[in-house]
C-alpha cells in the first residue's frame, strides 16, 4: 500500500504545483511528512495507525521529489541543468540507500520509534527554509523572477501569487487524466519512462535480495547487511555528479559546433549506451557471482556497476523530459515516477518467486538482458521520432467559447491570422493546425429568445453598452468583422449541439460550422437560437438539410454538449474565448496574433525544432 501511494500520490501533487505553484504544494506535502512522522513517533502503538499515517508519510514525501524536478527546470538555465538535476536526484537515489542504513541501526525494539523521530527531526528544519526563506518558482506564476527578486531572506508565505501577466513564460494546462495519458502518448517520454523503471525495478531487486544474501549466504548481522547500502549509494553519488556534468559539457560542445546556436534535447541521452551496458554487466555478475559465494567485494563491486549505470539512465533521462517540456516538469517526473514505483512494488512481489524458480544466476541475467534490449533500440528511435518532428509539428488548438460572444469571434479571426503570420515566417514549414471547438455558456440562464439590444442594456445600462459596442465595432473593423447589434439572443444550447453535429464530420467542418453561426448572429442580426436559423447556417456550413434537421429536433449531441460545458467548469475556465495548444500552453481572451506565434515557436523550441 505504501509504494502504491507513494506512486499515485506524486500525479496529484505535481499537477497541482504546474498549475497553481510550487511553495504551497512544498508545504502541504512536507507538512503531511512531518505530522505522520511525529505521530508514528509519540502515539501508543497501533495497526490501524500504523497503516493511516504510513499513508500520509509515504504521500508527503513524494510529492515532495516530483515538485523538486519542476523547481529545478523553473531556476535552471538548460546548459546547467544536468548538474543541477544530478544534485537533485541525489534524494531519490539515496533514499533506498539510507534507509536501510539509518534503519538498521534503529530497527530494535527498545527504539524503533526513533526511525519516525530520526525523520521528524531531519525534516523539521527543511520545512522551516521552504515555508520562510523558499520563494515561488513556477514561471507562470513568477515570469521570470521578477516578482520576487527583491523578497528577503526571511518572508511570511503568501499563499496566492497573482499569475504572471508575460505571455512569454508557459500556463501549464489544468490537470485531467486526458492530459496525463497524453503525456505518455508522446513516444520519447513513454520509452525513457519505461526505461527507467526498469533499471529503478531490476536495482530494487538486487536491494531486497540483501538480506537473503548476506545474512542468510554470508551470515551477516542486520546492522552488517545494512552497510552493504552504502557501496551502491556512493556508486550513485559519484555517478550522478559526473554524469550531471558530462552532459552539461557535450551541450555546451554541441551548442559550439550548431550553425543554429541551438541544442536538441535528445543530445542528453547519447551516454544512455554506457548506461544500459553497465548496468547489464552489473546484474548479470551480481547474480553469477551471489550463487558461487564470491568474496563479498566482488558482490558489492556489481551492485555498484548496477547502480551506477541506473544513475546514467536516471540523470540523463530526467535532463532530457525537463528541456522538452519544461511547462510541465514536475508532471513528466511524477509520471515517470509512478512508473518506477509500480515496477519496484511488482519486483519486490514477484522477485522471490523468479528466484525460485529460475536460480540467481539466470534471474539477474534476464535483466540485463532487458537492459541491452533497451539500449539497441530506445535510442535510435527517439532520436529517428524527434527528427521526424523537427520537419513538422501538428499544433492541436482547443478553443472553449460561447456562439454569443464577440470577443470570440474577435479571437477566431485573431488566431487565423497568427497561424498566417507564422506560416510566413516560415514559409519552409510543414506545420499542420488543427482546432476544436469547446462549449460554454456565458449566461446559463439565458431566456429562449429575447431582444438582444435591450438585454444589453439592462445588463449593463444604455451609457456602458454603447461604448462598448463602439470599441467593439472598431476592433472588429480591423479584424474584418461588420458587427451588429440588432436581433434576438437567448440560450445558446441548440447552438453548440449544431456545433457537435460539424464535430462528427471532422475538425474542418466544425470550423465553418462555427464561422456561420458567428457571421449569422453578429453580421446579420439573425436569431441563433431558432431551427430555422441554425439550419440555415449548418447548410452554408455544408452540413446535410435532412440530417441537420433530424439532429436538432431528437435533441442529439446535448448531453455531450452538457458534459463539456460542466467539464470547461471543473478546470475553473469563467472566461471566454479560452486556448490551449498541444495540451501545454493556455491563452485567455482575444489576444493579438502575435501572441499566437510566440507561442507556436516556443513549442517548436521545446521540440528542439529551430
Amino acid at each position: 500500500m505504501y509504494m502504491m501511494v507513494f506512486a499515485i500520490a506524486p500525479l496529484f501533487g505535481a499537477a497541482a504545483s504546474d498549475l497553481g505553484g510550487r511553495k504551497t504544494v512544498y508545504m502541504v506535502g512536507l507538512g503531511s511528512f512531518l505530522v505522520a512522522n511525529t505521530l508514528l513517533a509519540v502515539l501508543p502503538p497501533h495497526i490501524a495507525e500504523l497503516y493511516i499515517l504510513r499513508v500520509f508519510q509515504a504521500f508527503g514525501s513524494c510529492i515532495v521529489f516530483s515538485v523538486g524536478a519542476g523547481t529545478v527546470a523553473d531556476i535552471t538555465e538548460p546548459a546547467k541543468r544536468g548538474t543541477a538535476l544530478a544534485w537533485f536526484l541525489m534524494g531519490p537515489q539515496l533514499g533506498p540507500v539510507l534507509g536501510p542504513l539509518i534503519g538498521g541501526a534503529l530497527a530494535e525494539e527498545s527504539r524503533w520509534r526513533w526511525i519516525f523521530g530520526f525523520l521528524s527531526l531531519a525534516s523539521f528544519p527543511v520545512y522551516i527554509l521552504i515555508v520562510f526563506c523558499t520563494p515561488e518558482t513556477l514561471r507562470s506564476l513568477v515570469g521570470n523572477g521578477a516578482p520576487v527578486a527583491n523578497q528577503p531572506w526571511f518572508s511570511i508565505p503568501n499563499f496566492r501569487t497573482q499569475p504572471c501577466t508575460d505571455l512569454r513564460a508557459p500556463k501549464a494546462p489544468r490537470p485531467t487524466p486526458r492530459k496525463f495519458l497524453h503525456l505518455l502518448k508522446y513516444p520519447p517520454h513513454l520509452i525513457v519512462s519505461f526505461n527507467g523503471a526498469f533499471q529503478f525495478a531490476g536495482l530494487y531487486a538486487i536491494f531486497i535480495s540483501f538480506a537473503t544474501i548476506w545474512q542468510e549466504g554470508y551470515g551477516w548481522t542486520a546492522a552488517e547487511t545494512g552497510y552493504a547500502y552504502i557501496c551502491p549509494g556512493i556508486a550513485m553519488f559519484v555517478a550522478s555528479m559526473v554524469v550531471g556534468r558530462l552532459s552539461d559539457w557535450m551541450r555546451k560542445r554541441a551548442l559550439a559546433k550548431s550553425s543554429t546556436g541551438k541544442v536538441a534535447p535528445e543530445r542528453r541521452i547519447t551516454i544512455q549506451i554506457f548506461g544500459f551496458v553497465i548496468a547489464a554487466a552489473g546484474k548479470i555478475m551480481f547474480g553469477w557471482f551471489a550463487l558461487a559465494h564470491f568474496h563479498p567485494a566482488a558482490v558489492l563491486f556489481c551492485t555498484a556497476l548496477a547502480a551506477i549505470g541506473m544513475s546514467i539512465i536516471f540523470v540523463t533521462s530526467t535532463s532530457f523530459q525537463t528541456e522538452c517540456d519544461p511547462g510541465q516538469a514536475a508532471s513528466l517526473v511524477a509520471l515517470a515516477g509512478f512508473m518506477r514505483n509500480m515496477a519496484a512494488a511488482i519486483s519486490s512481489l514477484i522477485m522471490a518467486s523468479i528466484l525460485d524458480a529460475m536460480g540467481w544466476g539466470w534471474a539477474f541475467t534476464g535483466l540485463g538482458i532487458i537492459d541491452l534490449l533497451s539500449k539497441s533500440n530506445s535510442h535510435n528511435f527517439i532520436v529517428a521520432f524527434r527528427a521526424s518532428l523537427r520537419k513538422m509539428t501538428n499544433f492541436k488548438v482547443d478553443i472553449v467559447s460561447d456562439t454569443v460572444c464577440p470577443w470570440c469571434y474577435v479571437g477566431k479571426k485573431r488566431l487565423e491570422k497568427g497561424i498566417a503570420a507564422y506560416m510566413k515566417k516560415h514559409p519552409d514549414s510543414k506545420d499542420t493546425f488543427e482546432t476544436s471547438w469547446y462549449p460554454f455558456y456565458l449566461n446559463p440562464d439565458a431566456p429562449k429568445s429575447a431582444d438582444k439590444q435591450q438585454l444589453y442594456e439592462s445588463k449593463f445600462g444604455k451609457e456602458r453598452t454603447a461604448m462598448m459596442q463602439e470599441r467593439l465595432s472598431q476592433i472588429g473593423k480591423d479584424e474584418g468583422i461588420n458587427f451588429k447589434y440588432g436581433g434576438k439572443t437567448g440560450n445558446t444550447r441548440d447552438s453548440h449541439r449544431l456545433v457537435q453535429l460539424g464535430k462528427t464530420k471532422g475538425p474542418q467542418m466544425q470550423t465553418r460550422v462555427i464561422e456561420e453561426l458567428f457571421a449569422a448572429y453578429f453580421e446579420n442580426e439573425k436569431d441563433i437560437t431558432t431551427q430555422e436559423i441554425l439550419t440555415e447556417a449548418g447548410i452554408k456550413a455544408g452540413l446535410d438539410e435532412k440530417e441537420i434537421k433530424d439532429w436538432l429536433e431528437s435533441g442529439k449531441g446535448g448531453p455531450e454538449v452538457d458534459k463539456e460545458v460542466q467539464q470547461a467548469r471543473r478546470q475553473q475556465i469563467t472566461g471566454v474565448p479560452n486556448f490551449t495548444i498541444n495540451d501545454q500552453f493556455e491563452i485567455g481572451g482575444a489576444q493579438e496574433p502575435e501572441a499566437f506565434v510566440q507561442l507556436f515557436e516556443r513549442l517548436k523550441r521545446q521540440e528542439g525544432s529551430h
